[in-house]
């Protein structure tokens, strides 16, 4: 059952902020409460948008709540749930924008996988999000714009691959938001495609395992580092502020994404 629960961390004084294409307009990022959608829904907040974040841990939202402040509007339900998702999107109200960061990780290769573990992969990479966009549209403004969340993992998919079913997770996305875009328009949808990038979702490694990970990755890495999710939320602003992204798959990766 969603839990709508207004932030009591609105500041008693809010500084004046310039006009931008995201100023009073309302943003809701789906999974937000850490990462990269944390990330986003600060960026947003910093640009004017009033701010409605979502996740399964009411603590954790509680406490990005308190870093995004500007009265950030929590509400605690799992976004991989049929029935929460239209259920929140029944009760939320207007939207400008509309964010999805839902991440999942695995270890498995294509024939190495249980098919029931492959099921899930695609259901959290692909699925859950086409449901969020199915439930969504019908209250976005017709000037929004709807952004969901890939990878670059196909990029390295020559060789075994600990994450396979990922790769056609994303794979299908990309598909999905160049089909979407003249289906659903005037509303807008593209899908942002981070590469390895420093959120809690790297933890399921080992902390020798992700420094040595980290390391190879910004050895081979034109930038010559890992990005960090303040950095790659930008490409989610850009995609929800530029009237002419659309259907399009943005890789915030640093330069070609290299084998590791």
């Amino acid at each position: 059952m969603a839990d709508f629960k207004a932030s009591p961390h609105a500041p008693a004084h809010r500084a004046e902020k310039p006009v931008t294409a995201l100023s009073d307009r309302h943003v809701v990022v789906i999974a937000g409460s850490s990462g990269i959608g944390l990330a986003v829904a600060a960026a947003a907040a910093e640009r004017g948008a009033r701010v409605t974040v979502t996740g399964r841990d009411a603590a954790r939202l509680a406490k990005a709540a308190a870093a995004i402040g500007r009265g950030t509007d929590t509400v605690v339900f799992d976004g991989t749930d049929g029935d929460e998702v239209a259920r929140f999107f029944s009760k939320i109200g207007h939207i400008d924008h509309l964010v999805s960061c839902i991440g999942f990780s695995e270890r498995g290769t294509l024939l190495g996988h249980a098919e029931e573990q492959a099921r899930r992969v695609i259901e959290h990479k692909f699925w859950a999000q086409l449901r969020i966009v199915r439930q969504g549209l019908p209250v976005m403004s017709r000037d929004g714009s709807i952004t969901l969340t890939g990878g670059t993992a196909a990029d390295r998919a020559g060789v075994p691959h600990f994450a396979a079913f990922s790769i056609i997770g994303n794979t299908a996305l990309g598909a999905l938001v160049q089909g979407l875009a003249a289906e659903i328009a005037p509303v807008r949808i593209n899908v942002v495609e981070p590469t390895v990038t420093n959120t809690p979702l790297m933890d399921i490694l080992l902390p020798e395992q992700k420094a040595s990970f980290f390391a190879r990755f910004s050895a081979t890495s034109p930038i010559g580092r890992v990005p960090q999710p303040q950095q790659v939320a930008r490409s989610y602003i850009h995609a929800m502020e530029s009237d002419l992204i659309n259907g399009d798959r943005l890789r915030p990766d640093g330069g070609p994404t290299l084998v590791l």
